[in-house]
């Protein structure tokens, strides 16, 4: 009826605005009450994996998705959903299939960006940028100045990526992001010995010694040096005093330094307890494979594999993973 469908856009729009807002709690509490109005309506079972997603409930969000793998097929939101998870498990082609997928069905601005985002970690910049120049906002969007800057960078355009940053900190002042690509850009024109004086020196400084754009280009230097112990500590710091937007990446950073440190008692705990929250990162499952066989404790690691398995039907590939351990363990 007519009124239900106006009472589903009131509701979405709700949804919508608290999405805007970052306030995930909200949004799951209201997509909650949509559901509770209309059981079957997709696109509020939808916002509410997208907040258990944003809130890092990654069991709940993936149970959620999987649930709707049959219905979701041939929505745009679907599979732009799918695409957000695979992002977050640094799947970039399959992710960009599913933004793709997304614009095929509904032609959103967003989903081109989505695109672009994706081919980036693939280092497929031209392709990107082809994508991120379709977009009427990309002067002024502080989303799209970062992806259109992060392509810049990968094709040797450094003056047009160091506008891009400068815009988008004129736009968003403070942008860690923006800042420490500044700052790598600037490092990179001098020589290796001459950027770690200057980098040292400016971390000296009492205003600035936790400056995260600052410790991230430190992180970056120390990682090319092959110090990865003093990148792991860093990233470690950066965990610590970021707020829980930023946390998670910085925890991952250092769980794989810690591993190519040789710290491999460390990396084996930063590991797991990172895997229990999202056991369908494949590359931290990888890493913590690698850090069990070097620890000997491949029998442990097939039996904490099955028992996330058990928790959550998304988690099921994991009892795969489990019987390749068993099965190396036998040879």
């Amino acid at each position: 009826m007519h009124w239900e469908e106006s009472e589903k856009r009131l509701l979405l729009s709700r949804i919508y605005d608290l999405k805007g807002r970052r306030d995930w709690e909200q949004m799951e509490e209201e997509a909650k009450t949509a559901l509770d109005r209309y059981p079957d309506e997709i696109r509020f079972e939808l916002a509410l994996a997208d907040a258990y997603r944003q809130q890092r409930r990654l069991e709940d969000a993936r149970s959620l998705m999987a649930s709707l793998k049959q219905r979701g097929q041939g929505i745009a939101d679907y599979h732009a959903l799918r695409g957000e998870f695979l992002l977050d498990a640094q799947r970039h082609r399959q992710a960009y299939q599913e933004f793709r997928q997304a614009h095929s069905l509904r032609d959103r601005p967003f989903y081109l960006k989505r695109q672009a985002d994706s081919l980036i970690p693939l280092k497929r910049y031209q392709e990107a940028l082809a994508l991120l120049m379709q977009l009427d906002d990309r002067d002024t969007n502080p989303y799209v100045l970062s992806s259109l800057a992060r392509c810049h960078e990968g094709l040797g355009h450094n003056d047009e990526a160091r506008r891009c940053y400068q815009e988008l900190l004129r736009i968003r002042p403070g942008d860690d992001f923006a800042s420490s690509r500044l700052l790598q850009l600037k490092v990179e024109e001098k020589r290796p010995e001459q950027a770690e004086q200057e980098l040292d020196r400016m971390l000296r400084l009492p205003s600035r010694r936790d400056d995260p754009a600052l410790l991230k280009v430190k992180a970056e230097q120390m990682k090319k040096r092959g110090d990865f112990a003093a990148a792991a500590d860093i990233y470690s710091r950066l965990a610590e005093s970021s707020d829980s937007g930023q946390r998670p990446f910085y925890q991952r950073m250092s769980a794989f330094a810690l591993s190519k440190a040789g710290r491999s008692q460390e990396a084996w705990v930063a590991l797991r307890k990172l895997i229990e929250k999202d056991p369908g990162d494949h590359y931290i499952r990888n890493a913590l494979v690698s850090v069990a066989r070097k620890l000997g404790r491949d029998a442990e690691l097939a039996d904490f594999f099955e028992s996330l398995a058990r928790q959550s039907p998304a988690n099921r590939p994991l009892f795969g993973v489990a019987r390749k351990i068993r099965k190396r363990i036998k040879e």
